[in-house]
């Protein structure tokens, strides 16, 4: 992988946290449209009524639409993972510099806690997380990449 700027770097990271909000959105999104079911049914109960009928049936179909995208999603998700993984583990980083990287964008995880967990200050976290980015981006990612030249 090449990155020619700390903001291309810094983008491929991010990928996962950016579908990990989507996915939680969908998710919100299908619970809201379960729950919409269960107030018309209980509504529709011993009524009957198009009118609900069609809202229940609807809500259905967007359900099934939802889980549909819902489980596409996190089959993205665990693919993106794990390239940011295979990434960072074939770095030439020292340990702390890939667990920073790990932290940050596979747990996603604050620079406050990265900085309790590692025991360091926070502007030092900030400053090792800058310096992997810059060396990354100032190098075209050759100083991060591990791969052998064949």
């Amino acid at each position: 992988m090449k990155f020619n700027s700390k903001e291309e770097l810094e983008k491929f990271l991010k990928g996962p946290l950016k579908i990990k909000k989507n996915l939680d959105k969908k998710q919100r999104e299908l619970e809201v449209k379960r729950g919409d079911i269960n107030i018309a049914s209980a509504i529709g109960y011993g009524i009957k009524s198009n009118n609900i009928s069609n809202k229940v049936e609807h809500n259905v179909m967007e359900i099934v639409s939802l889980e549909e995208e819902i489980e596409t999603l996190k089959s993205i998700f665990t693919d993106t993972i794990n390239s940011v993984n295979k990434f960072i583990e074939s770095t030439n980083l020292k340990e702390i510099e890939k667990r920073i990287l790990k932290f940050r964008y596979i747990d996603f995880l604050s620079f406050g806690e990265i900085a309790y967990i590692e025991g360091l200050n926070l502007r030092t976290t900030y400053k090792k997380h800058s310096k992997i980015l810059k060396k990354g981006a100032q190098r075209g990612t050759r100083a991060l990449e591990g791969t052998k030249k064949l």
